[in-house]
């Protein structure tokens, strides 16, 4: 995106969204999405990393950024599925 491209920058509800104009079309960038995108992605390794008793992984995961409180699709946390296994590290 090149700085001529920007018709307009709103910041509404803690969300900010850039207007880009090209030729073809306008879109707008929701930098949320991106952020909700990323947070999916470390609950996701973390899950992953306890579904396979991957200590390590699960450490890893923490470090960078995985939030333990967060909940999945069916409401459960980390440590609700943590808590299914039988492995008590």
């Amino acid at each position: 995106m090149r700085k001529n491209d920007i018709q307009k920058i709103d910041i509404r509800y803690g969300r900010m969204y850039v207007t880009q104009h090209t030729p073809s079309k306008t879109m707008t960038l929701t930098m949320a999405k991106a952020q909700e995108k990323e947070q999916a992605q470390r609950l996701n390794k973390l899950l992953r990393a306890i579904e396979t008793e991957d200590c390590e992984g699960i450490r890893r995961a923490l470090r960078t950024g995985a939030n333990p409180n967060q909940m999945d699709k069916r409401g459960m946390t980390p440590l609700m599925h943590a808590a299914t296994t039988d492995n008590v590290d």
